[in-house]
C-alpha cells in the first residue's frame, strides 16, 4: 500500500492520523490571508500547509474575524510575556490614576491662588 493512497481513519488498511503538531502563528496568519485576500479554497490551503482538518481552518477564520491577529496566538497555558504585559498595563493604569489626581489637586490650587 502506498502512503499517499492510504486513508486516515479506523479499520483495516488505514493509518492512524499523525500526531497533532503545533501550527505556528505565522502559518495560521498566512492561511487566513490566503483565504481572505487571495481567495484560496480551504482544500488548497490544507494541501499547502498539510492540515488534515478543515474544521481547524474554520476555527482560525472565526477567531481572526472576532479578535484579529491576536485571535491566532496560542493562548494555552500561562505565557510569561502576557503576564508581564498585563502587569505593565496595570502599572500604567495606576500611574494614570495618580497623575489625574495630581492634576486635579494642581487645578484646585491654581483656582484658589487666582481667587
Amino acid at each position: 500500500m502506498v502512503f499517499s493512497d492510504t486513508v486516515f481513519g479506523n479499520g483495516p488498511g488505514t493509518l492512524a492520523a499523525p500526531a497533532a503538531s503545533r501550527v505556528t502563528y505565522e502559518t495560521k496568519l498566512e492561511a487566513v490571508r490566503l483565504h481572505l485576500v487571495e481567495g484560496c479554497t480551504y482544500r488548497k490551503i490544507m494541501e499547502r500547509f498539510g492540515i488534515a482538518d478543515r474544521h481547524r481552518l474554520k476555527v482560525w477564520m472565526k477567531k481572526y474575524k472576532e479578535l484579529g491577529e491576536f485571535g491566532l496566538v496560542d493562548q494555552r497555558g500561562r505565557r510569561k510575556e502576557y503576564i508581564d504585559q498585563n502587569r505593565y498595563v496595570q502599572a500604567l493604569e495606576r500611574e494614570i490614576k495618580i497623575l489625574k489626581k495630581c492634576l486635579e489637586i494642581w487645578m484646585q490650587e491654581m483656582k484658589r491662588i487666582d481667587i
